[in-house]
């Protein structure tokens, strides 16, 4: 008796789990070695570049090995998607002229144009069902786990209980640990919880003064107490609406004022240490950014720039410019920029999202997670570098990848419909 061979179709069909679960595992190795990494008060992973540069480098690894289970197609479906992979490409063929020259990898935009291949990471996970519940699942445990121990590190700092020679720790790295506690705060709703995560927040920020910290505690009344208002306002009957209208009404201008107060106090925050402390170069960091920008508004420098600020004040001191966008706009001009927001811009304006953002309890999807961490990436991104830092921006990008796909109609039902347990 004779057995038949089994066809390209058959022997394509046993390899796609295998090569799936082998991504979905560096996939979740990225993430967790990314808030790994983050946890690290030190800092000490920041000097070493095979490790630093890691956790991208397995995302990276994984899109080859998701491609065998059809999904780039559905993925390149995404307009925007698309514009965000072109500005990458650009980023690193922009980056070929100062490193031919001789100049260092930081001194580039590679570094930053390969952080931005892991929203393509987000996308195609976010496309694949099975892999997007297995993988979020496992982010969003570390993240909220990562969380607590990261602002528990951040209080006894503040007590005096932990001892740096940079005087602080774990600063940028509060952006993400935020985005936690948000999901944490809505997953299970408790007033108490919310005011005792803002009074800690608030705390630490007056005691480090580091005014990020306290444009994070505006995100995180944006994204509970006004998030909670819209969800009210949107279940009501008619007949209720018009006796807490008003009350709804006052709750959702308090909450956007207290948001923006603290948008406000933030940047004048900056202004006034520009003006008290010479080691706060933002401003005048800024300031030369936009006057490249200036001199090429349409396309910039095409990302053949040097991205990081030498300051004439402090010999061999080069400084990030503390400010993504500006970083785009003045390298890569109005045409870069737009293709750096065009995909955040349209998930922000999907209805999806807005369900996403106004979801609580346990029928909260965990997706709701990565719209937090867009939330908390927008504000700190104002006056932070985290697109040049792989730890970062993986977890970033790859939650605006999902986000991407998961709020697009390229999803279907069943994947919308994943909720907690």
């Amino acid at each position: 008796m004779s057995v038949a061979n089994p066809d390209s179709s058959t022997i394509l069909t046993l390899r796609t789990p295998l090569a799936s679960r082998l991504g979905e595992l560096f996939t979740i190795a990225a993430l967790w070695l990314s808030l790994l990494m983050s946890l690290d008060p030190l800092r000490t992973t920041d000097d070493i570049v095979a490790l630093k540069y890691l956790p991208i480098g397995l995302l990276i690894l994984s899109i080859p090995l998701f491609l065998v289970s059809g999904v780039m197609k559905k993925v390149l479906q995404i307009p925007s998607l698309n514009r965000l992979l072109i500005l990458a490409t650009i980023m690193i063929v922009g980056s070929i002229v100062p490193l031919s020259h001789g100049e260092r990898l930081a001194d580039s935009y590679l570094g930053r144009g390969l952080n931005l291949w892991a929203a393509l990471g987000g996308a195609i996970i976010a496309s694949r069902p099975e892999s997007f519940e297995r993988v979020a699942r496992a982010f969003l445990v570390a993240l909220v786990t990562a969380s607590v121990i990261g602002m528990m590190l951040l209080v006894a700092k503040s007590l005096g209980l932990i001892y740096s020679a940079q005087g602080h720790i774990l600063h940028v790295e509060t952006t993400f640990f935020v985005a936690g506690l948000i999901w944490l705060a809505r997953r299970w709703p408790s007033s108490l919880l919310r005011l005792v995560i803002v009074v800690v927040l608030v705390w630490l920020a007056v005691d480090t003064g580091k005014s990020t910290t306290l444009l994070l505690v505006g995100v995180f009344i944006l994204a509970t107490t006004v998030a909670d208002v819209l969800v009210r306002m949107r279940s009501s009957t008619r007949r209720d609406r018009g006796r807490s209208g008003a009350m709804n009404g006052i709750m959702v201008y308090f909450g956007l004022a207290a948001a923006s107060g603290i948008g406000w106090f933030f940047f004048r925050t900056i202004a006034e240490r520009a003006t008290r402390y010479e080691n706060d170069l933002r401003a005048e960091m800024w300031a030369d950014r936009w006057n490249k920008f200036a001199s090429s508004p349409l396309v910039g420098q095409l990302f053949t720039d040097s991205p990081v600020y030498t300051t004439p004040y402090l010999q061999g001191l080069d400084l990030s410019t503390h400010n993504d966008y500006l970083d785009i706009l003045a390298s890569g001009g109005m045409v870069g920029f737009f293709l750096a927001i065009s995909i955040v811009v349209t998930i922000l304006g999907r209805r999806r999202f807005s369900d996403l953002f106004t979801s609580s309890g346990k029928g909260m999807p965990f997706p709701s997670l990565f719209g937090f961490m867009i939330l908390c990436y927008i504000a700190s991104a104002l006056g932070n570098p985290i697109l040049p830092v792989p730890r970062l921006a993986v977890m970033f990008w790859f939650s605006i990848g999902a986000a991407a796909v998961y709020t697009s109609t390229l999803v279907g039902p069943v994947q919308r419909d994943v909720r907690n347990t």
